[in-house]
């Protein structure tokens, strides 16, 4: 009889972890969608300044590694801004090719 008792109680205390763990994962989606910002907005400061990027140019190695992020970004449902912002500015860049 006590065992039927303490069911009640084990499936509280699951569900209770359950949402913890829950919790614990969306704001650490959070963190790594700040994070991927972040580098995001690095990328864009870097490439479209003319003072440091006369050229207006980037590698396809740089490029692929961009969209990369963007698409790890967008997995983490990054907000517009980027889209809105940072990623046409980021497609007028020329892409060369390293030899």
């Amino acid at each position: 009889y006590e065992a039927v008792k303490e069911i009640p109680e084990l499936k509280k205390e699951v569900q209770n972890h359950t949402e913890r763990l829950t919790n614990i994962e969306q704001e650490n989606r959070e963190r790594e969608c700040n994070r991927l910002r972040d580098i995001i907005l690095q990328n864009y400061r870097h490439y479209t300044n003319t003072d440091i990027n006369p050229s207006q140019v980037w590698t396809s190695m740089e490029y692929d590694n961009f969209m990369a992020l963007i698409k790890d970004y967008e997995a983490l449902n990054g907000n517009g801004f980027v889209h809105r912002t940072v990623l046409p500015a980021m497609e007028k860049l020329r892409i060369i090719e390293i030899e």
